[in-house]
């Protein structure tokens, strides 16, 4: 059964791979753009995931999130879309009981090094199933077409957005707009601007 997992954990990550050089060996990276900001709040292969199974998802949410949260329904005989979900899986391990001033184990009068408890915190990963609004039915969902700004940080982006720029075709920088503007494309400079 745990080989089983594996395995589709695995072929999630190929699958992933396989869409990372499509999106920077080809003009894909502009539907990725896209992808991203339906999707800010997924992780960079979870965005790729989505794209590569269900290129026009719009929103995403699990089984019970649609249900719970939002009233809907999935439609019957939608097939779900695969993506990786971290599990923080917690172990209590035997470790040695260290002197914190020699920082040598420290032993009992037998000559037996202590051991102590210690919960170790790591994580795991397992394939999770989310369905696009357009796989659902019920409750109408208003302002659907409202992105919320990213509020938080986003894993390894530095390293993202200077890949997105060595492919880009066109410069790409940040600056102060006025406005509410995030973020322009100018023809006759030949840029992007991000506020």
């Amino acid at each position: 059964m745990k080989a089983d997992k594996n395995d589709k954990v695995k072929e999630k990550l190929e699958l992933i791979e396989k869409g990372v050089k499509e999106v920077f060996e080809s003009d894909k990276y502009k539907k990725h753009l896209q992808v991203m900001s339906k999707f800010h709040n997924y992780s960079m292969r979870n965005q790729l995931l989505i794209s590569i199974q269900k290129p026009k998802s719009t929103l995403v949410k699990g089984f019970q999130s649609w249900k719970k949260e939002f009233g809907r329904n999935i439609k019957k005989g939608e097939k779900g879309i695969s993506i990786i979900s971290p599990i923080e899986h917690k172990k209590t391990v035997d470790i040695d009981k260290i002197d914190p001033i020699t920082k040598e184990p420290i032993k009992d009068e037998n000559g037996n090094i202590i051991k102590e408890k210690k919960v170790e915190t790591f994580k795991l990963y397992k394939i999770s199933t989310v369905f696009d609004i357009s796989q659902t039915e019920g409750k109408e969902i208003e302002n659907l077409n409202l992105i919320d700004e990213l509020k938080f940080n986003v894993d390894n982006f530095n390293s993202f957005f200077n890949a997105l720029k060595s492919v880009s075709p066109v410069e790409i920088n940040f600056e102060n707009i006025s406005g509410n503007v995030k973020g322009y494309y100018s023809h006759i400079e030949n840029k992007i601007a991000i506020q």
